[in-house]
């Protein structure tokens, strides 16, 4: 998991000093992020507590992954924001 979390997406750069930089990928995995969630969340019938239907289906698996390193992502560019807001 780790190591996916830590690849890029073609033109990332995390060492980039550009607050604009930070804003564009912020965005482009705000809505990756809000995607990937909406394909794991469980249907309106589905009731809580009880089992999730996907019952261990290595696809929804491979999802639920994704997910946490897109959200891994999202949160280094939250953090770089942040600290090119204070500096700029």
């Amino acid at each position: 998991m780790a190591q996916e979390a830590t690849k890029l997406m073609p033109g990332e750069d995390p060492l980039s000093i550009d607050v604009e930089d930070a804003e564009h990928w912020l965005a482009v995995y705000t809505e990756l992020v809000e995607m990937a969630r909406a394909l794991v969340k469980p249907p309106p019938s589905h009731k809580p507590g009880s089992p999730t239907p996907d019952g261990g289906n290595p696809e929804m698996v491979f999802i639920q992954e994704r997910l946490a390193a897109l959200e891994d992502r999202l949160e280094f560019w939250r953090l770089r924001r942040g600290q090119l807001e204070i500096v700029g």
